[in-house]
């Protein structure tokens, strides 16, 4: 599927309400891994004013993952958030931008990432 297939998919299952958000959210971290080849798992977060208001992983280490780059103020998640710009990690034994992240990733079998951004446009107030 290509990716601004997956963003479209995206946003309309986030703008659902009849499931609420953390279950939209667990959802999209599903269709992630299911459409994106050779994906094992997947995180999911909604940001608001700068700040992470929600976060759903596919998998515990994922989202012990997510905490440590949060916790640490550095990592993929964040700078992709900063930058609205996908942010690869290619190989976390190479890893040099963020050494927490590459830690905590190695140490959960972790060895590649790629961080995508979907902006979706902001409901009624």
């Amino acid at each position: 599927m290509p990716i601004d297939q997956l963003g479209h998919e995206a946003a309309e299952l986030l703008s659902l309400t009849n499931g609420g958000e953390a279950r939209s959210l667990n959802r999209l971290a599903e269709l992630a891994v299911w459409q994106v080849p050779s994906c094992s798992g997947a995180n999911a977060v909604v940001w608001r004013d700068g700040e992470v208001v929600s976060v759903a992983s596919t998998h515990p280490d994922l989202a012990e993952l997510a905490e440590v780059q949060l916790k640490a103020g550095a990592g993929p998640l964040l700078e992709a958030a900063a930058s609205t710009t996908a942010v690869s990690c290619p190989d976390t034994l190479d890893e040099a931008r963020w050494p927490e992240f590459a830690e905590a990733a190695l140490r959960r079998g972790v060895r590649c990432s790629v961080h995508l951004v979907r902006e979706l446009p902001r409901g009624p107030s």
